[in-house]
């Protein structure tokens, strides 16, 4: 990150927002599991030396959880960030 305040400030007014976001996420089992059976393939693919592998694992986990995160954004409080 550049050495500039400015982006501290953004960043750090942002931090409680990313939080409470990703507690909405990981609150469901099907949302940690997704997210765990992510991180395995892509540790295999790194493992086995397929890096050519990473960028479909990534947008294969991106397709299933878009549908996760459409319907979270869909329900988030309207003070998500005053709460």
């Amino acid at each position: 990150m550049a050495n500039k305040p400015f982006y501290r400030l953004i960043f750090n007014s942002l931090r409680g927002v990313y939080h409470k976001i990703g507690l909405l996420f990981f609150s469901e089992e099907k949302h940690r599991q997704v997210t765990y059976d992510f991180y395995v393939e892509l540790r295999d693919i790194c493992e086995s030396g397929q890096s050519d592998l990473v960028v479909g694992c990534i947008r294969k986990h991106k397709q299933v959880t878009s549908a996760y995160w459409r319907t979270i954004l869909e329900s988030l409080p309207k003070d998500l960030a005053t709460e």
